[in-house]
């Protein structure tokens, strides 16, 4: 006795079941792909907003002087502890400081590569993103930028 659903009938039914749902995704793809490009730029945008920004109002809040500073150089570790901590008139991290913190959140990672290090870029033109992640800061200019390629 032949059982209903079994045989030809049901391979055939599985087989076109199995190239719509293959049909679909593959329409379907290509519109994931272009909204997480999308929605992952306008993060960085938005991270970067932020970070300079935040580099604003500390340059504001301290005489025009740039976080991270120390001496005639600019440290990473200095950079974000003035821009994560409260800090006092001079700019120094202090946990009674009556400034910051401007980053409340920390430093956000790199959207491009979930990457948080920044590295310092003391003098001369922007270089190139080096590939390494996380974001670059150009001293001369003191701003943020991606050290990753969009």
């Amino acid at each position: 006795m032949a059982r209903s659903g079994s045989g030809p009938v049901r391979s055939l039914t599985l087989l076109l079941a199995t190239a719509v749902v293959c049909g679909a995704s593959g329409l379907l793809w290509p519109s994931y792909k272009e909204a997480r490009r999308e929605a992952v730029e306008r993060a960085l945008d938005a991270d970067l907003s932020a970070l300079n920004g935040a580099v604003d109002a500390f340059a504001r809040d301290h005489a025009g002087t740039l976080p991270g500073r120390d001496g005639d150089v600019v440290r990473p570790d200095l950079l974000l502890r003035q821009l994560t901590l409260p800090t006092d008139g001079d700019g120094m991290p202090h946990e009674k400081g009556s400034f910051g913190p401007y980053l409340r959140a920390g430093m956000p990672p790199n959207p491009l590569d979930q990457v948080d290090d920044v590295r310092i870029v003391l003098k001369g033109n922007l270089p190139e993103p080096d590939g390494s992640g996380g974001w670059l800061f150009h001293v001369p200019t003191g701003r943020f930028h991606s050290n990753r390629r969009r």
